[in-house]
């Protein structure tokens, strides 16, 4: 490097930082490389290296499958699972009481406090079909007996 270049650098490194930083951890790592053993190469590095250039070339994994192996999302996905079963246990709990089996006189009773019988339109109302006007019949008979 010529002198100009050299003293260029210098004045750089005195006003940048990273710059300096980045030259010493370089100046480290090159030291260190010049200071450790000269070492053979195993007998079988070649083999292996050759044997795994023959070998099929692994398959692409898309990014969305990385996305999903990744560790930053787990927190994404804790959360995801406590907001369903959360939402599934509201919806739950919004749902009406079932109606217990009542007895006949209970429906005698109620059947006096409804009144007469509305017409029942069937295609909205009634999806239990014939059932529901049997149970009105039965409720009926019932009420005017006593």
């Amino acid at each position: 490097m010529a002198p100009s270049e050299a003293e260029a650098v210098r004045l750089h490194l005195d006003a940048c930082p990273p710059c300096a930083h980045f030259l010493r951890d370089e100046t480290l790592v090159t030291a260190h490389l010049e200071c450790a053993p000269l070492l053979a190469p195993r007998a079988d590095l070649w083999a292996s290296v050759a044997s795994q250039l023959d070998a099929p070339a692994p398959k692409a994994v898309p990014a969305w499958a990385l996305l999903l192996r990744s560790h930053a999302l787990r927190p994404l996905a804790v959360g995801a699972t406590v907001l369903a079963v959360a939402g599934g246990l509201f919806l739950h709990s919004q749902q009406p009481a079932p109606v217990a089996m009542t007895s006949d006189s209970a429906l005698i009773q109620l059947a006096n406090t409804v009144g007469p019988r509305t017409t029942i339109n069937r295609s909205v109302d009634d999806p239990m079909g014939d059932q529901m006007d049997n149970l009105f019949a039965a409720v009926d008979k019932a009420t005017q007996t006593e």
